[in-house]
């Protein structure tokens, strides 16, 4: 969904592997499953966090309320069911919020 909007978009199979991922190649932003298997996208967000320099994180769940996202350090959220033009519109926010703070890189 985000590719077509011109976004790089790289996969991960499980909480691991999307940790893994997100140190070695330091994305402006990782979108992840709460529910993802292994490590779980709220679990992800906390490690991620630990470091000053961590993307911004949006978590993806079918239950948003269910979520803490202070107590995760994660920078928003996205409901499922939704819609492309919905995910956009929140990544773009969220990067923009990371420009406009001097967190995120061009």
């Amino acid at each position: 969904m985000l590719e077509p909007a011109g976004f790089r978009v790289l996969e991960a199979a499980d909480g691991s592997a999307a940790l893994e991922a997100a140190w070695r190649e330091r994305p402006d932003a990782v979108l992840l499953d709460v529910g993802l298997p292994g490590l779980n996208g709220v679990d992800v967000c906390r490690a991620l966090k630990t470091d000053p320099r961590a993307p911004r994180v949006i978590l993806v769940s079918g239950n948003a309320a269910e979520i803490d996202l202070p107590s995760c350090g994660a920078d928003g959220i996205v409901t499922k069911p939704f819609r492309q033009d919905e995910l956009t519109a929140r990544v773009r926010a969220v990067l923009a919020l990371a420009t406009a703070q001097g967190s995120a890189t061009p």
